[in-house]
């Protein structure tokens, strides 16, 4: 798990100082792309939220995570399945370019420069809740329900 030091000290400014922040339904979560994760700001040891296979809006500049905000973290499709904690909500992320494009020009070695002239760095990043309706996690768990079936069927 990544740990972001929080300590104040002679060697410079904070790491976390350094990194962008994201507004999830009123929680500040900084952004550890390298990671692939957005860290509670009061608990960045926190499961914080999974950046990972997260299906994309059709347009490509979202993320749609099913987000547990009691604990702060996400949740995998696979709890949808069993069935959702009470509170559980569809939230929309902005998209690596949009959310730390420093970092995805660092990853890819890719000109800096070039990339934040088209995704400016230090906007006021927020993900949005949606309906679970509006979501692309239906369509996905009734596929993964379909290929179960078929799974089943061949054994």
């Amino acid at each position: 798990m990544m740990k972001i030091n929080n300590r104040k000290g002679s060697e410079g400014c904070l790491l976390d100082d350094l990194r962008p922040r994201i507004d999830v339904l009123g929680e500040t979560f900084i952004v550890a792309w390298e990671a692939r994760k957005l860290l509670a700001a009061e608990n960045t040891s926190g499961p914080g939220i999974v950046l990972f296979n997260l299906p994309l809006t059709e347009d490509g500049k979202s993320y749609q995570c099913i987000y547990d905000p009691v604990n702060k973290k996400s949740l995998d499709i696979i709890c949808a399945r069993k069935g959702l904690p009470k509170g559980a909500v569809v939230i929309e992320i902005p998209n690596e370019l949009t959310l730390d494009p420093k970092s995805v020009a660092r990853e890819m070695g890719l000109n800096a420069a070039e990339l934040l002239k088209v995704y400016p760095a230090g906007k006021v990043l927020k993900a949005k809740a949606i309906l679970w309706e509006e979501s692309r996690f239906p369509a996905l768990l009734k596929k993964m329900n379909s290929l179960s079936i078929k799974k089943n069927k061949l054994r």
